[in-house]
């Protein structure tokens, strides 16, 4: 619906790199962590994989 949930997750998560603003966790700006970083402070993402067995129902 365009509300902008993706880049949410994306700037939180460290996929995308935010031009402005800070990303902040408890207080503390992870702006300058990349993705490795935020996992190592509690920030993890998973992906929906939705064709794992394509050849089962």
């Amino acid at each position: 619906n365009g509300a902008g949930k993706t880049t949410y997750f994306n700037l939180i998560s460290g996929q995308l790199k935010a031009t402005a603003g800070e990303v902040l966790l408890d207080g503390h700006d992870l702006s300058s962590h990349g993705a490795a970083g935020r996992t190592r402070r509690g920030i993890g993402r998973a992906f929906q994989l939705t064709n794992l067995f394509p050849n089962l129902t």
